[in-house]
């Protein structure tokens, strides 16, 4: 479990570092669940970075995310095996 809690904070830090270094506002951002194969039916302009994650430790994430104010993308699939996040 402590392997778990590692990735999800490994994670909640990488993306808060990917927002805060970007000019845009957070709450521009979206965030969402997807496998690989699904995001390549995201048309985007910008980069799109995704985490490999476990379903449960996705969702965490994708709440901790929710609470602060960045939208969820539309195309978000609730039992998927990474986290995305683009604005």
């Amino acid at each position: 479990m402590k392997t778990a809690a590692t990735n999800k904070e490994y994670t909640i830090g990488k993306l808060h570092a990917i927002i805060s270094n970007s000019e845009t506002e957070h709450n521009k951002w979206k965030i969402g669940m997807a496998s690989i194969q699904r995001l390549s039916l995201l048309s985007v302009p910008n980069e799109i970075h995704y985490f490999p994650q476990d379903a449960l430790i996705a969702n965490e994430v994708l709440f901790h995310f929710m609470a602060q104010g960045v939208q969820v993308c539309k195309l978000s699939k609730v039992h998927s095996d990474g986290v995305y996040i683009y604005c």
